[in-house]
């Protein structure tokens, strides 16, 4: 996970907790809900909780910590859909065929999925943080509420454009897949509406039980460059 300082108490909570929710709305990625007329994907519930934990973290712990635990994140996601895709394809025993059969179904969708969001992760978390940090010394660590909003309103377009057209094309139709954009993009605005007043509590909470207010400058972060860290540390 995150290179957590020993008197941090809840980063390492917050990090396995944006992993754990990370993993469980790309297994809901082709759960397909109705909204009225309208469709949607049931991970659209749950994907903005990692936009609300990222925007917490990056706030209270730098920009670079958040980071890290997004890589982690996404490194989690890959390593569990692989090992899924490939145990998979072991020869199932004739008797319990079908069981083999909804696991392959299931574990092939995974395994797409989570490059989906891979990739869509890398694009609008990132951004996210960048800009809720960024903007965050511009103003002096001032309207963290304003801050998340913004930054959430753009990490979360960029996330939701690329996940649900890598995830559903070839899957849903055309008209569906416009539906999936809307349902999923007008309630993760509505989540963040609600939520910004849980996170800014959320936030004064933990600076003043950490002790910390990190001021960090976005810089360029690359996987080689987190895990040479890694090994110069070990």
């Amino acid at each position: 996970m995150a290179n957590v300082d020993p008197h941090f108490k809840y980063l390492t909570f917050l990090s396995m907790l944006y992993v754990t929710i990370l993993q469980i709305s790309v297994l809901l990625d082709y759960k397909f809900i109705s909204i009225g007329p309208m469709l949607a994907s049931s991970a659209t519930f749950v994907i903005s909780i990692t936009f609300f934990l990222s925007d917490v973290i990056a706030e209270v712990y730098g920009y670079q910590r958040a980071k890290q635990v997004i890589w982690s994140g996404v490194i989690c996601l890959l390593c569990f859909a692989t090992i899924g895709f490939l145990l998979e394809k072991l020869p199932t025993p004739l008797e319990y065929a079908k069981y083999g059969h909804a696991y392959r179904i299931i574990l092939d969708l995974l395994f797409r999925a989570s490059i989906s969001n891979a990739i869509a992760i890398m694009i609008g978390a990132f951004f996210n943080i960048y800009f809720v940090s960024k903007w965050k010394i511009l103003v002096k660590g001032k309207h963290f509420w304003l801050r998340s909003l913004g930054s959430s309103a753009i990490g979360e377009a960029l996330y939701t454009i690329f996940v649900v057209s890598l995830v559903n094309i070839g899957i849903v139709s055309f008209p569906h897949l416009i539906e999936i954009l809307i349902v999923s993009y007008s309630f993760k605005l509505i989540f963040d509406t609600l939520a910004v007043a849980p996170a800014n509590l959320l936030v004064i909470f933990l600076k003043r039980t950490e002790g910390v207010d990190v001021y960090d400058f976005p810089q360029k972060f690359t996987p080689l460059k987190y895990l040479r860290s890694k090994v110069k540390e070990s």
